[in-house]
């Protein structure tokens, strides 16, 4: 599983890598606006500011605020020629987005497909070429329908197409749908640090890990290290 960290926040996104496996790293407008808001410093200058924390290799998804074919086109260029290294850039999933990922990655762009909302959009990502789609797993179980039942049908649909395609998790709330997407085929994640906290922990895990400290010290004594041996 690969486990993508939604923030714009540089401390967030320090504290990240202190403590988690995180191989990527990706915002869209809402969360940019939310945790760069008040920041002295330009958009850009923040974004070199986390490729410059992260390191050249890590995964970078930036997301293009233009709604027609050719404004997503230009977006993508002001992106790449502001952020260096693994740059993903984040098209919708609409009718406009379909096109503008076929020209991006005729131009040989990476790029991730967002916001899919149905089995067709999928499809259609895969057929533009897309490297990497994002399902919204919490905002389509709140307008009625069931986000996990659809990653399994994208799943099943892109190995019966041969769909070299990455399937991403994305708008996730619990430790639990967690779980379930990657049962129904994710192969990645994407999601808040408080998040990637709360599917680090269990209340069980310390209660064990006190267990094992008694039953040590009883036997070697109290704060003795194996190195003391």
């Amino acid at each position: 599983m690969i486990y993508s960290l939604d923030s714009a926040d540089i401390n967030t996104i320090k504290k990240g890598l202190e403590k988690f496996p995180i191989k990527a790293f990706s915002m869209n407008p809402s969360i940019a606006a939310r945790d760069l808001k008040g920041s002295r410093k330009s958009f850009f200058e923040s974004l070199q500011e986390i490729r410059k924390t992260i390191g050249e290799d890590a995964e970078l998804y930036v997301q293009v605020v233009g709604e027609s074919v050719g404004e997503m086109v230009e977006d993508a260029k002001i992106i790449r020629k502001n952020v260096s290294g693994n740059l993903l850039i984040k098209i919708p999933a609409c009718e406009n987005g379909f096109k503008a990922i076929q020209l991006l990655k005729e131009e040989g762009y990476k790029v991730a497909c967002t916001a899919v909302m149905t089995l067709n959009q999928a499809l259609l990502a895969a057929a533009a070429g897309a490297d990497i789609i994002a399902v919204y797993i919490s905002r389509i179980n709140k307008n009625g329908g069931d986000g996990i039942k659809l990653l399994e049908d994208i799943t099943k649909a892109y190995k019966l197409l041969n769909c070299n395609v990455m399937i991403s998790a994305a708008s996730i709330k619990d430790p639990n749908t967690v779980e379930r997407a990657a049962l129904a085929g994710a192969q990645c994640v994407a999601v808040s640090y408080e998040l990637l906290e709360a599917c680090a922990t269990h209340p069980l895990t310390p209660i064990t890990l006190a267990g094992f400290r008694r039953d040590w010290e009883d036997t070697y004594g109290k704060n003795k290290r194996l190195s003391e041996l």
